[in-house]
């Protein structure tokens, strides 16, 4: 008779035991990430109900054995069945192990440049709420200059969008007082908690407006749970306008998405502005991702609001078109833009 060695027996349990945990590790992790995105997600009730679940069980029957790396890749899987570009997750772990890709964090600071003495360029290749300060900064350093400016140029390339915060500071120099934008925030209980958070960090200093916005926004969520709450953003203050500023072209690309478009949006308000480049990508249906935490292993996160289209049809899937087309595949995009501001400038100058 066949006898089975203990130690073989031992480590075949410990293996079996491993295998089961790590399965049940990730079939737990896509239960709880379904529950997470079902009570914290804007635009649950918008999506194909039929095409998630039908993801939902292909995704189940390929997480079979797989490890907790691993396991994150099927969990975005089913993340993209929504269709939602700002949704996605992350190994927890990694994100507060490895090192800030400090290049990377530097590629999305804004930048200004002055091009010549009339024409400022300033480049926004992100909205991302950690620079917003440094936004504000950057405008206060060169503010005094920027009063006699004609002219500017923003280059919002590869601006994806992600806090509608941060635009703010930008919109002020221009003046766009017909700006007006309507959403509907999900009260859930994570997503209260996250708007909290922010009214406690320095918004109060950076944009009062702003702040105040959220505060009475907060009031509302903790007065009514798990409801929608209407609000709209703030009027844009017209403290900081550039009085002398003629110009503004806008540079935008295919990447161009959420609260850059919606600063695109709200620069239409301003017949100075014109747009140069492609179409933008369509993802402003939904915003203000908030993080969420799946078991202890895992981030998602998740748009809290959603869009109210009434004074036009959403641009999701369609993006924003740019009012002038404009190879942008060359390196002499800002040179050009800036010769033909300086003419406009020049023309305009000789018809007053």
């Amino acid at each position: 008779m066949f006898k089975v060695c203990p130690l073989l027996l031992s480590f075949l349990t410990l293996y079996s035991s491993y295998s089961l945990a790590q399965t049940a590790s990730c079939d737990y992790a896509l239960q709880t990430l379904s529950n997470t995105v079902e009570e914290n997600y804007a635009g649950f009730a918008d999506k194909d109900r039929s095409h998630i679940e039908l993801v939902r069980s292909q995704v189940d029957e390929q997480i079979v054995g797989v490890s907790t790396r691993q396991c994150v890749k099927y969990l975005d899987i089913w993340l993209d069945a929504f269709a939602d570009p700002i949704m996605h997750i992350e190994l927890t772990h990694d994100s507060q192990t490895l090192p800030p890709d400090v290049s990377a964090e530097q590629a999305k600071a804004p930048q200004f440049d002055w091009l010549s003495d009339d024409v400022a360029l300033l480049r926004l290749p992100s909205f991302d709420y950690q620079h917003h300060r440094y936004l504000r900064q950057l405008i206060s350093q060169h503010y005094q200059r920027l009063q006699n400016t004609e002219g500017l140029i923003i280059d919002l390339r590869g601006n994806d969008g992600s806090s509608f915060v941060a635009m703010f500071a930008v919109l002020e120099l221009i003046g766009t007082h017909e700006y007006h934008s309507m959403w509907h925030v999900l009260a859930s209980e994570d997503n209260t908690r996250y708007y909290q958070q922010l009214v406690e960090s320095d918004l109060k200093e950076q944009s009062p407006a702003v702040y105040n916005l959220f505060i009475a926004l907060l009031e509302d969520m903790t007065k009514y749970p798990n409801t929608w709450i209407e609000f709209s953003w703030p009027q844009v203050a017209s403290d900081n306008q550039l009085t002398h500023l003629q110009r503004v072209f806008v540079v935008q690309d295919e990447r161009v998405g959420s609260s850059a478009e919606e600063f695109i949006l709200a620069t239409k308000g301003s017949p100075k502005v014109v747009t140069y480049g492609h179409r933008t990508q369509g993802t402003l249906d939904y915003g203000v991702p908030v993080p969420h935490h799946v078991t202890d292993l895992y981030t998602v996160h998740i748009p809290s609001q959603k869009r109210i289209w009434y004074q036009q049809e959403s641009i999701v899937y369609k993006g924003l078109a740019p009012e002038v087309l404009m190879d942008l595949s060359t390196g002499r995009v800002i040179r050009q833009l800036h010769q033909d501001m300086l003419e406009q400038l020049e023309m305009k100058r000789s018809m007053n």
